[in-house]
């Protein structure tokens, strides 16, 4: 993890969340869209819930998932990076 992602937490933006089975049905509050994800999307969402900060939630995802640590942060960051595009979350900087 680089020292730009350790001082961020991410903040759950305007939206309604709903699990169905292993899925999260995400409502986006501002524009009306709705928006899937599977098992996997789930546990990111739900890990950055928990834990808002990066870092912590790369920690808790790596304990879920038997992947490499780089492989990790890249999907997390693309993961993140879709959020933000569609306004789910906010990036926030840590003290």
């Amino acid at each position: 993890m680089n020292a730009k992602a350790e001082n961020k937490r991410i903040v759950k933006g305007d939206v309604l969340v709903q699990r169905l089975d292993d899925e999260l049905v995400i409502l986006n509050l501002k524009d009306e869209r709705y928006f899937s994800l599977d098992k996997y999307g789930a546990k990111f969402w739900e890990a950055i819930e928990e834990h808002e900060e990066i870092e912590k939630v790369q920690e808790a995802l790596s304990e879920k998932f038997d992947v490499s640590n780089e492989k990790l942060t890249s999907d997390l960051s693309e993961f993140i990076q879709q959020l933000l595009s569609h306004g789910l979350v906010r990036e926030e900087k840590t003290q």
